[in-house]
């Protein structure tokens, strides 16, 4: 590498040609448990001023070496928010309705998305324990009738944790059909960051003025992934 006049190597240039700022900066972390390698959550316009850690699929949270990953990912000196995505399709009522619900493959597959789901939550649950001590915060979010919410696994956490626990609608933050139509999916969050919940009971379906009719949210109907802009770390008080 070339050196400029002074000594030091020069600045690398992007392919834009814009020469590329200093290292930047952050003042807290956000780590993802259990998301998509490109979530809206951790975009940089979403997260600001914030490192993002994801963990995904790639890590295999249900796993020895996944937990590690992830303990490692909240050993921080920035306040760290902890955000738990855990699969929910195990859980989701829609189940029942299918043809299949009393066939033996059926039920196969379905526990092992269950015993899947469980195996990552105790693993979040050893990492959301070392992020408390370490003064960091959490959430999970589920779909509001998601069965994992009954789980006394769940219970027995949110009590430990004191957590508060919100409900908020997709529609009220962007999510439609293909033809922009809102669709409602209804979210349920638990969480001890106080900041995050107020600003989360304000994201509520507008209601019929607004919302005359929604899609329902069924399989490959939402093509426009929720925005979570009023979802960021405390030190950003515009929530």
């Amino acid at each position: 590498m070339k050196s400029s006049a002074n000594g030091a190597p020069p600045p690398v240039v992007p392919e834009d040609g814009l020469v590329a700022a200093g290292p930047r900066v952050y003042t807290r972390r956000l780590m993802e448990f259990c998301c998509e390698e490109e979530s809206v959550l951790g975009r940089p316009g979403i997260a600001k001023d914030c490192e993002v850690i994801r963990l995904t699929i790639e890590n295999d949270l249900r796993t020895k070496a996944g937990l590690e990953a992830a303990m490692a990912a909240i050993d921080t000196d920035l306040p760290c928010l902890l955000w738990a995505s855990i699969p929910c399709d195990g859980g989701s009522p829609i189940h029942y309705l299918s043809k299949d619900w009393d066939t033996e493959a059926f039920q196969d597959k379905l526990n092992a998305k269950r015993a899947d789901a469980k195996r990552m939550w105790y693993n979040f649950v050893k990492t959301a324990r070392k992020n408390r001590e370490n003064g960091g915060s959490c959430a999970i979010e589920w779909p509001v009738n998601n069965e994992y919410w009954g789980w006394q696994t769940v219970q027995n956490f949110i009590e430990e944790f004191d957590l508060g626990i919100v409900r908020c609608d997709g529609c009220a933050m962007g999510v439609t059909d293909s033809q922009g139509i809102p669709i409602k999916k209804p979210w349920k969050v638990a969480t001890d960051e106080a900041e995050i919940f107020h600003a989360l009971r304000r994201k509520r379906c507008p209601g019929p003025e607004f919302h005359p009719s929604h899609t329902e949210c069924l399989g490959g109907a939402m093509t426009r992934p929720v925005s979570y802009t009023h979802l960021t770390l405390p030190t950003n008080r515009e929530v």
